[in-house]
């Protein structure tokens, strides 16, 4: 940050604080509230009114099922982490995993255009 940029800065911060301690004694200047001691007088505050409206409930809504999209995305992700993880494996039992991740995998792409059709 260049010099003047923090300069200006700083000075307009000094501003804004200078402003509101101004601020605070003009408004008890300008309503003339002072105790016979010369002390600004404290004004309490009124609560806000309480809401008369009963507070309801949300309603009930249906149980939201993924999207189409998700359901395939999620089916995707599952299937490549799975191939990974069959990566690991001897010769033998990665195309046993093979075969078991891309059953699983179109087994979720069946039932994600099921609940597409619905």
């Amino acid at each position: 940050m260049n010099r003047s940029l923090r300069n200006l800065i700083m000075w307009g911060l000094i501003a804004v604080a200078v402003a509101g301690c101004v601020r605070k004694e003009s408004s008890v200047a300008a309503t003339g509230s002072t105790t016979s001691s010369g002390q600004a007088a404290k004004t309490e505050a009124t609560p806000a009114p309480l809401p008369t409206a009963p507070i309801q409930a949300p309603a009930a809504a249906a149980p939201i099922t993924p999207s189409y999209e998700v359901a395939i995305a999620s089916a995707v992700g599952d299937h490549e982490r799975g191939l990974d993880e069959c990566k690991s494996r001897s010769e033998s039992e990665r195309k046993e995993c093979t075969a078991k991740v891309d059953a699983t995998y179109v087994e979720a792409k069946a039932e994600a255009e099921k609940g597409r059709a619905e």
